[in-house]
């Protein structure tokens, strides 16, 4: 995992993910949201983003969310970014968000939406009809 000090390079690289369109995931929410702020301090980092409603996305029933991390508990690494320890993640390549987008429109549902996910951030985990 990456663990990230606040240096210049890492607030421009934290910076740089306003703008873009992410899926968020907490526990069995995902949703499809773009970037607005990255508000960053001593103490961590804050995300704050836009919901984008789109076809097989959870309509969570509200307009804007956001989420925060402190240092020691923020993950960034090449495609995602994540809360270690309180259970939100926010997948930020662009292919990895188009794969998710594609997923939910061939399979609108929960589960497939976080099976598409966990395998694009933390790697497959094998069903035990699956283990050698």
């Amino acid at each position: 995992m990456a663990h990230v000090k606040d240096t210049p390079e890492d607030r421009l690289a934290l910076q740089s993910l306003v703008g873009r369109e992410c899926v968020y995931k907490e526990k069995i929410i995902i949703c499809l949201v773009r970037m607005t702020d990255v508000d960053i301090s001593e103490w961590g980092v804050g995300f704050q983003f836009d919901v984008v409603p789109a076809p097989g996305f959870v309509d969570v029933g509200q307009a804007q969310r956001g989420v925060k991390a402190a240092w020691d508990v923020l993950g960034v690494h090449g495609t995602f970014v994540d809360g270690m320890w309180v259970s939100w993640t926010i997948v930020t390549g662009p292919d990895q968000v188009q794969r998710i987008k594609e997923r939910a429109l061939e399979h609108p549902t929960p589960f497939a939406l976080m099976e598409i996910v966990n395998d694009l951030t933390y790697g497959r985990i094998p069903r035990p009809a699956e283990e050698p």
